[in-house]
């Protein structure tokens, strides 16, 4: 069980950073168009609730699982 907890919380640390770390990249590189933006022909009438991508949560998750296994993998090592 000690395991399973030590391999959760590493798991959870590495997901959160990951996401922090890519959210401040996205957010430090994101220029936005203001010239097409103060355009009238541009501006929507209606709002659209965003479309959803499964991609990059999944393979954040996968690269989160993958750090994560493999660090637990190196401490159980150096432990043992």
């Amino acid at each position: 069980m000690k395991k399973f907890i030590v391999f959760a919380a590493s798991f959870s640390c590495v997901f959160i950073g990951i996401e922090i770390l890519t959210g401040l990249l996205l957010t430090s590189f994101y220029t936005p168009d203001l010239g097409s933006s103060l355009d009238a022909a541009n501006i929507q009438e209606q709002v659209v609730i965003g479309s959803t991508h499964y991609l990059p949560p999944l393979t954040i998750g996968l690269a989160a699982l993958g750090i994560a296994f493999a660090a637990f993998r190196l401490l159980n090592k150096r432990l043992i």
